[in-house]
């Protein structure tokens, strides 16, 4: 944790007494963001207009640490979004017209993870997941299980990807492969790592090459280019699993599940029990959000995405 420094003239502080001058919040909602502002500020050290994504995750980590229950990190996650939005609002009043302020680095954290609890009875072993991806044959089975690995995605958001929904953007000043997936409040843009992109491109390459897929999927079946349905995944997935005599308990669910615990292990269980070695800055999953025709960055949805050894 940082060191204690005066906060008083905080631009986050500012904000606080202008929205409860003005009646926007009241006095003890005030109060609870004065509070958790005044944590947070402490953790990082730095002044409020100037928090970035890592900011953000290191503080969620430092609080899931101390075994708090998601729900109520959310919440405060949730209350410190809210004085950013409100500074964003007010930075004319605040004399920050001049301060080149990021977007809300707060927003991809606030995105509610249906599977915030991973029951470990269902989480598909790493030595099994390994060897599936380093002998199987079938290109739409291996792409479905990197999907779910690395992006976290659900089977039903995956199957309803087309190849139009990957696109070149810029990220960090870098060219990068993005991904177009979910409908409604799960919309979202995410950052292909950079270890997935030639083999997702090359998926891609050989959908928009199948002359009968006229619908554009993603995943198609090779002959008759109609989409993949999740129950035919599934199949192809089992009969890989039963060829290669794989561990009965990897589905595309154990599998997600595998990619959260493994964004949640601590280091050293990561890269020593379960024998995992890469470069550490290369396993991220970056949530885009889409501003017009720009995307820009919001920050970093989890710490790690996993890359397998031989791929």
């Amino acid at each position: 944790m940082a060191e204690m420094r005066n906060l008083t003239n905080d631009a986050g502080f500012l904000t606080l007494s202008m929205i409860r001058s003005d009646g926007t919040v009241t006095e003890t909602t005030e109060k609870q963001y004065r509070d958790i502002l005044t944590e947070f500020l402490q953790f990082t050290g730095k002044p409020f207009v100037k928090t970035g994504g890592n900011d953000v995750l290191r503080y969620r980590t430092d609080l899931t640490m101390r075994n708090w229950r998601t729900s109520t990190i959310r919440k405060h996650l949730a209350s410190l979004h809210s004085v950013f939005e409100h500074m964003l609002q007010r930075r004319d009043l605040l004399s920050l017209s001049g301060e080149e302020i990021p977007l809300n680095p707060f927003t991809p954290y606030l995105i509610k993870d249906e599977t915030d609890e991973v029951d470990p009875r269902n989480v598909a072993p790493v030595a099994g997941v390994q060897k599936l991806l380093s002998v199987n044959e079938d290109a739409s089975v291996s792409c479905a299980v990197l999907l779910c690995l690395k992006l976290l995605l659900h089977i039903r958001e995956l199957v309803a990807i087309r190849t139009s929904d990957l696109f070149q953007s810029e990220y960090e000043g870098e060219k990068v492969l993005a991904l177009h997936v979910g409908k409604g409040p799960t919309e979202r843009d995410m950052l292909v790592p950079s270890d997935m992109k030639d083999f997702l491109v090359h998926v891609r390459n050989k959908a928009n090459e199948n002359k009968n897929n006229t619908e554009g999927f993603l995943l198609c079946n090779e002959t008759t280019g109609k989409p993949l349905s999740a129950a035919t995944l599934r199949m192809r997935l089992w009969r890989a699993i039963q060829k290669y005599s794989l561990p009965d308990n990897i589905n595309f669910n154990s599998i997600r599940n595998l990619g959260i615990a493994l964004c949640r292990a601590p280091e050293d269980v990561l890269f020593n029990h379960l024998s995992f070695a890469d470069d550490r800055h290369n396993r991220r999953v970056i949530v885009l959000r889409k501003m017009g025709d720009k995307v820009c960055a919001a920050g970093e949805k989890v710490d790690v995405s996993v890359t397998l050894k031989g791929l």
